[in-house]
């Protein structure tokens, strides 16, 4: 098997671990989405149906999802995993059923997208539910590829697809994990450049950690720079200076640039932070376990050796 296949393949398992935060007080709003938000309409919205879909249908479905954005809230003040995990499979099976009755709208396609990322690659813990894992990712990312098969899509399409990707290809078959490298790093600089404050600088917080992992390969992938990933995360750290994800992320791109007592210091603040009571809550729970791990990878224990 070629190294560098596997090193690339290395790169989404990684990746898959942790994903942008999400903004639990923005939950109900419909303008200026945060991360873990209902995302607002795109131009024509839900309530003004395209011709291909029903004003009856599109009443339906925005009914089911307002329910399903009551119980995501109820989901957002949760702590205990199995009951976030019940909860996750209720809202996730009503914003199916409203993106079957209109699947021309983006935000919730977007709804469901990262609701499938909560449930499947938060809540559960790794190496659970593999089989089922993998065929939630493959079938959600064939139907964000059905639904948007052109590269003219709007900024939610485009997240959902590099989220999806991520998410897929921690089990993807292993020689299409370059192209989902690139693919991903080519969807995510086009939303930095559109709009880099989209979802809290995720795009930044993706590139970020994607220009820490992926293998530089001449001639094949010689885009990688860990300087460039510095940028993109300390940007990112500016804006979201609470998130234990990005400053993870950026302890272990400063940690390889030789900074490690800065990196150190990040490291340390992790581990000792208390866990967001909100919709964060799981994802800080999962970033403070491969902290620990990291640590140990680098020869530090969090209480003897820091």
């Amino acid at each position: 098997m070629n190294i560098k296949y596997v090193m690339c393949l290395a790169v989404f398992m990684a990746l898959a671990s942790c994903m942008p935060d999400r903004r639990p007080s923005d939950l109900n709003k419909t303008s200026n989405m945060r991360e873990g938000q209902a995302a607002p309409a795109p131009a024509g919205p839900a309530d003004t149906p395209t011709p291909a879909v029903s004003k009856a249908a599109a009443a339906q479905s925005r009914t089911l999802e307002k329910i399903a954005d009551r119980m995501h809230v109820r989901l957002a003040k949760t702590q205990d995993a199995k009951k976030a995990l019940e909860l996750a499979g209720e809202v996730l099976d009503l914003y199916k059923k409203a993106i079957d009755l209109n699947d021309t709208d983006d935000r919730l396609v977007h709804k469901y997208t990262r609701m499938i990322e909560l449930k499947y690659n938060l809540i559960i813990p790794d190496g659970e539910n593999i089989d089922e894992r993998r065929k939630v990712y493959a079938s959600a990312l064939e139907l964000l590829e059905r639904l948007h098969p052109g590269e003219n899509n709007s900024i939610y399409a485009r997240f959902d697809m590099a989220l999806l990707l991520i998410l897929n290809n921690e089990y993807y078959i292993i020689f299409q994990s370059i192209g989902a490298v690139n693919r991903t790093r080519e969807i995510c600089e086009k939303i930095y450049s559109e709009d880099k404050t989209f979802e809290d600088y995720s795009a930044a917080t993706v590139l970020g950690r994607l220009h820490f992992l992926a293998p530089n390969i001449p001639f094949i992938m010689g885009w990688p720079d860990k300087n460039k990933s510095r940028q993109y995360l300390e940007e990112a750290f500016a804006a979201n200076p609470g998130s234990l994800l990005i400053k993870f992320f950026l302890a272990d791109t400063l940690y390889a640039l030789n900074e490690k007592d800065k990196a150190l210091g990040y490291f340390h603040d992790v581990m000792e932070a208390e866990p967001r009571h909100d919709i964060n809550y799981f994802q800080d729970k999962k970033i403070q376990h491969n902290c620990g791990i990291r640590m140990k990878e680098l020869g530090y224990n969090k209480i003897n050796n820091y």
